[in-house]
């Protein structure tokens, strides 16, 4: 953490220096939780800081922040209106939960009215049906880039071509970000393009899980009703327009509001929701503890084991998000094991979660901190030295507190 930080002249902390050198939105805001958690406050603090100067005034914060960083051969960065500062689209809101890890009263109500305007942005910019579900406009704002959800709506080959990695790279670009580029990236005039349209189930449900932790934060009882009530609107919508009865687990929704049926980590984040019912939630364990889908060797791979664009050794079309394990989607299922095992009394959610942390460290003790793994070997892939692995911190963390 400290090299990635020194990488950038201590502005912020870099994903991975060189190959990453600008500072990523929900990025940062796992830096600040591993930051906290390694009792480095005043380096978490900085991360949140440096992601709210460039809040705009109706609560967006871009994905991308370059701060000076010039790279000529980044290709999508000459698509965005404000190149010379961020990105146009946003990322996964994870700040709630760095908040709650640095865990400082003065510095939450300091930045408190800011963060809560940025998850109130979602419903008023990026909820065009206005069903409480939030839609993305662009594959990378949910920052799982290459995701199979996505691939019938990027060009591509049938089966697994190398070629496919510059298809999708080229055909997001032309596609999506060019059309946008356009327009100025106005928010209104993307969703009369109706280009990519998404409700997606972990960004949604990520979503939720910031807003009920704002809404402990806060001793405005008129906030906190606020705040409850449109959190309870989403998950709500979650429950009815998300959940396929037959094969009991819960899909992403296109403009059409047809369900994308592809098996990834997405469908299983409901298990972090506060009031997802049991029959649900033990339907998703299933899914997750089932061998020809998520419980391999070192779970959880990202993408089901069932599905024909599985790709678990990221060797032949070098793209992500289809195959390996990445340690942030476990710290979040991890963490809602453990809080439905509290809210039911359920010892297997508890046994669950352990296993997943352990077999999390036991890859890491193995091949080092990379940014995703292989999730029958372990072997780590792409970066090293990735910042959000260090989350395997707050497991190791909870073995020495259980002990």
């Amino acid at each position: 953490m400290l090299d990635n930080f020194r990488a950038t002249g201590k502005k912020y902390i870099t994903p991975s220096w060189p190959h990453y050198r600008y500072q990523w939105l929900w990025d940062s805001c796992f830096h600040a939780i591993v930051c906290a958690k390694l009792g480095l406050n005043d380096l978490a603090k900085n991360e949140i800081i440096q992601l709210l100067k460039w809040q705009r005034k109706d609560g967006f914060i871009p994905h991308e922040k370059f701060h000076g960083e010039k790279r000529w051969f980044d290709v999508e960065r000459w698509t965005f209106k404000d190149r010379k500062y961020h990105s146009n689209y946003t990322q996964p809101p994870v700040i709630a939960r760095s908040l709650q890890a640095i865990n400082n009263p003065g510095f939450t109500k300091e930045v408190f009215e800011k963060v809560l305007k940025f998850y109130l942005y979602y419903l008023e910019k990026q909820d065009p049906d206005s069903d409480g579900l939030i839609s993305v406009i662009h594959p990378c704002e949910t920052g799982r880039d290459n995701d199979p959800t996505w691939d019938s709506k990027v060009p591509r080959l049938k089966g697994k071509h190398r070629i496919n990695t510059f298809l999708e790279g080229i055909g997001i670009l032309l596609k999506i970000n060019v059309p946008y580029s356009k327009i100025g990236w106005d928010i209104r005039k993307i969703w009369q393009l109706n280009i990519f349209n998404v409700e997606d189930v972990m960004y949604n449900c990520i979503w939720i899980d910031g807003m009920r932790i704002l809404e402990k934060m806060t001793d405005n009882l008129q906030i906190k009703k606020v705040i409850k009530e449109l959190a309870g609107w989403t998950e709500n919508a979650i429950y009815e327009k998300m959940w396929d009865e037959k094969d009991k687990i819960f899909y992403a929704l296109d403009e059409n509001e047809k369900m994308i049926k592809v098996k990834t980590i997405s469908n299983l984040f409901p298990i972090i929701l506060p009031n997802i019912p049991k029959e649900m939630l033990d339907a998703l364990v299933e899914h997750l503890t089932n061998q020809k889908e998520f419980w391999t060797p070192y779970p959880i791979p990202s993408v089901s084991v069932s599905e024909s664009s599985f790709e678990p050794d990221y060797r032949i079309e070098k793209l992500m998000w289809r195959g390996p394990v990445w340690i942030n989607t476990n710290w979040y299922i991890v963490k809602g094991l453990l809080y439905q095992a509290k809210r039911f009394k359920e010892e297997k959610y508890r046994v669950i979660a352990e296993y997943i942390m352990r077999k999390s460290i036991e890859m890491v003790k193995k091949s080092g901190i990379w940014e995703f793994y292989n999730p029958y070997t372990g072997q780590g892939y792409r970066t090293y030295k990735f910042g959000w692995t260090g989350l395997i911190v707050d497991f190791l963390q909870y073995f020495k507190n259980r002990r």
